[in-house]
C-alpha cells in the first residue's frame, strides 16, 4: 500500500482508527502521525516501540488473553515516558476475565515486573482518559469525573471500596 493511498485511507475514518496503529515501518508510522493519529497497539519488540515513542506516539502495551507484550514492552516505561503509555487488554477471553480480572490483571503484572505501582495506575487511568479526549475523567481532581476504587495494597490491588463518580 502505498503512503498517498495510506493517507487518504486513515483520513476517511479518523475516529474509528485513534488507536490502531498495525506493525509497520518508520515511514508508515509517518504517515499515520500526519493523518492526525498518535497511537500504537501492535507493537510486540521493544526496538519498535522504542522507535515509535521517539516519534512521539503513545504506545499501548497489551496484555490479553492471546496477544502478550508487557514483559517485552515494560522496560521503556520510566517516569519521564510514563505518560506516553497506556496499559490495555486488547483481547481478554471471558474465562481469563472470571479468574484474573481485568485492569487488576494488568497492574498485578505490570507491579510484579518492577513497575511503580503509580505508574501503573496511572497508565489505566490518566493515560488513556487524556489520549482519547476525555479530559473530564481520569483524575481526582475539580471539574473532573472518577470512578474510585479503595484498595488494601499495592501489589494485588484487592478492591476495598468503589465510588462510582
Amino acid at each position: 500500500m502505498s503512503s498517498r493511498v495510506s493517507l487518504n485511507w486513515i483520513t476517511g475514518a479518523r475516529f474509528d482508527l485513534l488507536w490502531y496503529i498495525a506493525a509497520c515501518t518508520t515511514g508508515y508510522a509517518l504517515v499515520y502521525l500526519n493523518a492526525g493519529l498518535g497511537t500504537d497497539h501492535e507493537c510486540t519488540a521493544l526496538e519498535e516501540a522504542n522507535e515509535k515513542l521517539g516519534l512521539g506516539m503513545r504506545i499501548m502495551i497489551r496484555e490479553g488473553s492471546q496477544a502478550k507484550n508487557m514483559a517485552d514492552l515494560l522496560p521503556l516505561v520510566r517516569p519521564e515516558t510514563a505518560r506516553r503509555f497506556l496499559l490495555v487488554s486488547d483481547d481478554r477471553e471471558p474465562q481469563d476475565l472470571l479468574q484474573e480480572g481485568h485492569l487488576d490483571a494488568l497492574l498485578r503484572k505490570a507491579v510484579s515486573l518492577g513497575l511503580p505501582p503509580h505508574l501503573a495506575v496511572q497508565m489505566v487511568t490518566l493515560n488513556p482518559a487524556e489520549t482519547f479526549g476525555l479530559h473530564d475523567r481520569g483524575a481526582v481532581a475539580p471539574g473532573r469525573s472518577a470512578d474510585l476504587v479503595v484498595v488494601e495494597d499495592l501489589q494485588q490491588f484487592p478492591p476495598l471500596l468503589v465510588f462510582k463518580g
